[in-house]
């Protein structure tokens, strides 16, 4: 019986604990308001310039009609790719946050235009990085997530 108190109350202590930094990204981000609530609320039709991301000038050709806001795209290889969108997206006054990339090079994101002001680093998400990168997503323009694990062969 005490056992299930704790696990219960842990799920609750994490509840509240993501419903309080939700609320701290959407004072921070400035999104409160009538048609920003989440998933619930009803979709606004915003003008294509709110809704697509800044891309850097070489992804025009291969995104010829942008990055749509809210898009989840995987991108291996080289790190150049997601650098050259964070500092696409923070020049234009996005923000953008990286999760789970602690070695990923940020002065090449600034020699890339990017504005680091505008940029979170969270190089360990800890044990659940998705749910930290959907925490993120609810107020950042970009979220660039790094899932561990062991390439298959």
């Amino acid at each position: 019986m005490t056992a299930a108190v704790a696990v219960d109350q842990r799920s609750h202590d994490r509840a509240e604990q993501l419903k309080q930094l939700r609320r701290q990204m959407a004072e921070v981000s400035g999104r409160v308001g009538p048609g920003r609530g989440g998933p619930a609320a009803a979709p606004d039709l915003l003008p294509a310039s709110e809704t697509l991301l800044p891309i850097p000038d070489a992804l025009a050709k291969t995104l010829p009609a942008g990055l749509p806001r809210g898009t989840v795209a995987v991108v291996s290889g080289a790190r150049s790719l997601p650098l050259s969108l964070v500092a696409a997206v923070t020049a234009a006054g996005g923000n953008a946050a990286i999760v789970g990339q602690p070695n990923l090079g940020l002065l090449a994101a600034a020699e890339m235009g990017a504005d680091l002001s505008r940029l979170a680093v969270i190089a360990d998400p800890g044990s659940d990085p998705v749910e930290i990168a959907a925490v993120l997503a609810d107020g950042m323009d970009l979220v660039v997530l790094a899932v561990g694990g062991a390439r298959c062969r």
